[in-house]
């Protein structure tokens, strides 16, 4: 075998067999996808002890071994860099522009607390916030993703929003706000969240589902009428493949998810929304 693909835990136990047969010689390269695992509480402490055993074996054995660490989120880049004695090559460019804000109390804000513009209070309550933000781009068939701290906040929240957007007609902020600006980039116009056909491709979606040997859950059969899904650990893999696909499509807009959604899927999203800086049960920062 010349290439291995595995994920760090998996990795991390191969590596022990090659420690213990005396093999490490066969290793001379390796590739570290989604390097920032490394700070994560639950996974970080199979990829740093992975890590250390490559750098230790360098060390005494003075075997070459060539690590790549690749990432797009790691913060204190730095530390990691004298911790691998590595070089750091840096890209910047983004092909699609990232605008970032902060909304609380019916006030819009940049990400350094700079208040930017008010938001209609008439329309907003503390508990309708997020069903208005998230109307402003499904008017425009516009893709949404919300990040939640639990599974069973994901099911509760897309549970309320199906209620909340369900009574709401397509929305607009003036035009001089930096929100309506950033909403109106994808060049889309206001149009009904739910055109001709919809319905019946969301009906084959919960179809599909509802074949499936473990059934279908109430909440996603309501939700699903409305273009709306949530997705976490606690769906099984072909429930996710479903979902996935129906977001990809366009039949579902809006996907209310825990943080593993983040984990190696590529979805196209307009919109990303925390509800929260933190994002997963034990309040730890995931940014």
């Amino acid at each position: 075998m010349d290439i291995a693909l595995a994920t760090p835990e998996k990795a991390n136990s191969v590596f022990n067999r090659l420690i213990e047969e005396c093999n490490y010689d066969d290793i001379s390269f390796v590739i570290i996808d989604e390097f920032h695992l490394v700070s994560e509480s639950r996974r970080g402490q199979q990829l740093e002890a992975l890590v250390a055993k490559l750098l230790t074996i360098e060390l005494i054995y003075h075997k070459r071994i060539q690590i790549v660490a690749m990432t797009a989120t790691l913060n204190h880049i730095e530390v990691y860099q004298r911790w691998l004695h590595a070089k750091v090559y840096e890209n910047s460019l983004r092909p699609i522009p990232l605008s970032e804000y902060i909304v609380a109390e019916n006030q819009l804000f940049s990400t350094s607390m700079e208040p930017l513009a008010s938001l209609p209070k008439s329309l907003l309550t503390s508990k309708t916030t997020l069903a208005y933000l998230i109307n402003l781009y499904r008017s425009r068939m516009q893709s949404v993703l919300v990040f939640c701290p639990t599974k069973l906040s994901c099911e509760k929240t897309a549970a309320k929003l199906a209620v909340q957007l369900a009574r709401m007609s397509p929305v607009s902020l003036p035009s001089d706000c930096p929100l309506e600006r950033a909403v109106n980039d994808g060049g889309a116009n206001s149009v009904s969240p739910h055109p001709a056909g919809q319905y019946e491709r969301r009906e084959e979606v919960i179809a599909q589902l509802r074949h499936l040997p473990c059934g279908l859950c109430p909440i996603l059969a309501e939700t699903l009428r409305l273009g709306i899904a949530y997705h976490h650990s606690g769906l099984t893999g072909e429930e996710r493949k479903i979902i996935e696909s129906a977001y990809r499509r366009g039949v579902v807009t809006v996907i209310v998810a825990t943080s593993t959604l983040s984990t190696g899927i590529n979805l196209p999203a307009k919109t990303v929304i925390f509800q929260s800086p933190y994002v997963d049960s034990n309040n730890h920062n995931q940014d």
